[in-house]
């Protein structure tokens, strides 16, 4: 009796082959599931209140590990402003006003 080569499941009363041999495309990946957020996304959430990266996140809606990619970007842009916890690996983020004082003077 020959193997196949090919298994079914069935799901909602279709079948789909299961092909062990196929891989998916980095790009038909990122084209399904990645969404481009903009600064200002991010910058209309944080204020000169300090908020944490998991906040930010819910509120703009995007993973930590995205949120975090921007949030860096920023910080290194200088429109905002990390807060170190003393004795914490926690941290928070405000809005830097000296930056928007000085380039708008």
């Amino acid at each position: 009796m020959p193997k196949p080569e090919l298994s079914l499941y069935t799901i909602m009363d279709i079948d789909y082959p299961i092909d062990s041999t196929k891989r998916c495309n980095n790009s038909e990946v990122n084209e399904m599931v990645e969404k481009e957020f903009v600064d200002e996304e991010f910058l209309e959430v944080i204020t000169d209140q300090p908020i944490c990266v998991a906040e930010i996140c819910r509120r703009v809606g995007c993973s930590r590990g995205t949120g975090k990619r921007y949030l860096q970007v920023l910080e290194y842009m200088q429109k905002i402003k990390r807060i170190n916890i003393i004795g914490s690996v926690s941290y928070f983020y405000v809005k830097n006003d000296q930056n928007e004082n000085c380039c708008n003077a």
